[in-house]
């Protein structure tokens, strides 16, 4: 169901001040989101397998930003599938979540966990 991409993204790859994804094989993308709420701050963390979806279920996902999954493949081409896994992250609940109490505690965290740095 997928667009099929030449070859998986090996580094994590920050899409807004608090995303980060990182491609681990085709289709399938691990995903951290950052937010802060009342000084608290979560992280979520998700494996997104685009595999595991329905060609409705994704149309459903992104429809609330697209008209179709074929407009967002014609915008985004080769990052098309990144995009669908962002968005299917951010309609997840914060299942996998850790919640920290000031950013130097997250940067840490992010780094210690997944070898990401934040500045």
């Amino acid at each position: 169901m997928i667009e099929e991409i030449e070859d998986a993204r090996k580094e994590w790859i920050q899409t807004d001040d608090f995303q980060f994804v990182k491609e681990v094989s085709k289709g399938i993308f691990k995903i951290i989101n950052i937010a802060e709420i009342n000084e608290i701050y979560a992280i979520s963390y998700h494996s997104i397998d685009l595999n595991n979806y329905t060609k409705e279920e994704l149309e459903n996902a992104v429809n609330t930003y697209y008209k179709s999954l074929e407009d967002l493949y014609a915008e985004y081409k080769e990052s098309s599938n990144q995009i669908i896994a962002e968005i299917l992250s951010e309609q997840e609940t914060f299942s996998k979540r850790k919640l920290l109490g000031s950013l130097d505690e997250v940067k840490k965290w992010i780094l210690e966990n997944y070898k990401i740095t934040l500045l």
